[in-house]
């Protein structure tokens, strides 16, 4: 009987020894992971982040662009007002000069 209570008493504490081993081997499967996930979080964090950077450049340098578009058109609409009302005075003179002549 004796034998039998020692021999269970080893094969509990194997197995207690045996679980506490799978348990830690759980617990450190599952910090790995989490520090994995982590890791993967921060890096796509980090890419998307520099990905809206690039994204805020560019839209700031096309409207810059579109800006600058814009004054141009302005001018070129200006100088072709200006333009357009000196060949209609300048018409205008020529056809008075016209009407003198006949």
């Amino acid at each position: 009987m004796k034998q039998q209570i020692k021999f269970a008493e080893a094969k509990a504490t194997e197995m207690q020894t045996q679980y506490e081993r799978t348990v830690q081997r759980y617990e450190d499967r599952i910090k790995i992971d989490k520090d994995e996930m982590q890791r993967e979080l921060k890096d796509r964090s980090h890419r998307l982040l520099e990905e809206k950077e690039a994204a805020e450049a560019k839209y700031q340098a096309k409207r810059k662009e579109l800006k600058d578009v814009e004054k141009r058109l302005i001018g070129l609409t200006s100088t072709g007002e200006t333009e357009k009302a000196v060949l209609q005075q300048k018409f205008f003179n020529l056809e008075q000069e016209r009407e003198k002549l006949i």
